[in-house]
């Protein structure tokens, strides 16, 4: 039992730290195509 709510936590939370790295990745992108649209 305690190993499934450990293994659950761990796949929830690597879950979690994918999808913030997604969204980390998109805005720096974005921000730097707006930052390159600006300086052209």
């Amino acid at each position: 039992m305690f190993q499934t709510i450990i293994s659950t936590i761990s796949s929830f939370m690597y879950s979690k730290l994918l999808v913030i790295i997604l969204i980390g990745a998109g805005c720096i992108y974005s921000s730097n195509k707006i930052s390159t649209g600006k300086i052209i």
